[in-house]
């Protein structure tokens, strides 16, 4: 009789979600994923697998950006090569920055003198905190921009947005209360009329 052998056939491509932190995506560099997967056991029922994986990701990678792993797909039927393994990077959320596209955008928070007044404020980056002027008289809400400061690298960083947030004073004491209603009486700043 004839034998029917079967031609080796490559695996198919896969993808993956990566969550990553903003540090490790500005930075860059080797880091080491841990993957789960479906495949057959030795009795043919499907197993849980789990691999490790060093993944070289590029600095200022951006999310939805996805990284390339040769080789590391599905596997190969009747000895053929296995499919690529795609990583989708997902940005997990942090505590002090929203990421706008390749800008950074910081909440700023000012005392009401601060922003009348203007101040030099430490304002933190994802290089190290920088100190940064405040024109007087700024209003809530508006953004100065950190040019340079954002996600990227090399000469195509982007920014990262100062948005200002005038905080007021809660729990007053006495004397500070005192201090406000004087300056309620002496100010002609009228917002209203």
């Amino acid at each position: 009789g004839r034998e029917f052998r079967q031609r080796p056939r490559r695996g198919q491509d896969s993808e993956a979600v990566y969550e990553i932190s903003l540090e490790d995506a500005f930075r860059g560099g080797q880091q080491s994923i841990t993957l789960s997967e479906h495949a057959p056991g030795s009795d043919g029922l499907p197993r849980m697998n789990t691999k490790t994986l060093a993944v070289n990701v590029p600095p200022g990678v951006k999310d939805g950006q996805r990284i390339r792993l040769a080789g590391q797909g599905n596997p190969g039927a009747a000895g053929g090569p296995a499919g690529d393994l795609y990583l989708k990077i997902r940005l997990a959320p942090h505590p002090l920055f929203k990421v706008k596209d390749a800008d950074l955008v910081y909440d700023l928070q000012l005392t009401p003198w601060e922003a009348a007044l203007g101040a030099t404020v430490r304002v933190p980056t994802l290089d190290g905190g920088v100190e940064m002027k405040i024109p007087a008289g700024i209003g809530s809400g508006k953004k100065l921009r950190l040019r340079g400061k954002g996600l990227g690298c090399g000469g195509t960083r982007g920014d990262q947005l100062v948005r200002i947030m005038i905080q007021t004073p809660q729990n007053l004491s006495e004397e500070e209360r005192g201090l406000w209603q004087e300056l309620a009486r002496k100010s002609g700043f009228r917002p209203r009329d």
